[in-house]
């Protein structure tokens, strides 16, 4: 089985950070599945290495912490779209798993979804920041304050993925299997 993995932020224990993607693309390729990590880094140019395994799709998407507001969203939505054009490179991908912060990856494995009929999985690793580091939206209380609701940035797209959301924790616990198609 193949694995489309996409996390913005991957990063090697030679790298330093957090290194929950790699830990867990590392475990899926010792049993068995072949795994391809989408992406970023501040380089100029894209870069495909194998790392222990794991097939990594570096694109070069500048991201600091330092970035303004204007600068974050355009590193954002530049990731989002760049990872679609690159899955289409990838072929025979049975399953897409995409990992957050920020909030953009899961709608990038929609528009996957969408375009390459791949399922997806959506794991949300930090829902009190995320897109932006102003906006409250708690999961866990199923509320999504109004103000960002009506935001210009908030999306038709953006809106239905936060429905997802909201329905995979409600929904998701009374179901003890479920097939990814």
């Amino acid at each position: 089985m193949k694995i489309l993995y996409i996390h913005q932020y991957f990063r090697t224990p030679d790298e330093g950070g957090p290194l929950r993607s790699y830990y867990l693309a590392k475990g899926l390729v010792e049993k068995g599945f072949e795994v391809e990590m989408i992406t970023s880094y501040t380089g100029k140019k894209k870069l495909i290495k194998n790392i222990e395994g794991i097939n990594v799709h570096y694109l070069p998407i500048s991201y600091y912490n330092g970035m303004n507001f204007k600068r974050r969203v355009i590193s954002f939505l530049k990731f989002m779209y760049l990872s679609v054009d690159e899955a289409s490179t990838i072929k025979n991908v049975d399953l897409c798993y995409a990992t957050s912060t920020p909030l953009t990856v899961g709608m990038a494995a929609i528009k996957i979804k969408e375009r390459f009929d791949i399922p997806y999985i959506f794991e949300v690793r930090d829902g009190r920041k995320l897109l932006f580091r102003w906006e409250q939206f708690e999961i866990h209380g199923y509320y999504v304050i109004r103000r960002i609701w009506n935001n210009a940035f908030m999306t038709m797209r953006t809106r239905l993925l936060l429905f997802h959301l909201v329905c995979m924790k409600v929904l998701l616990p009374k179901f003890k299997t479920r097939s990814f198609r």
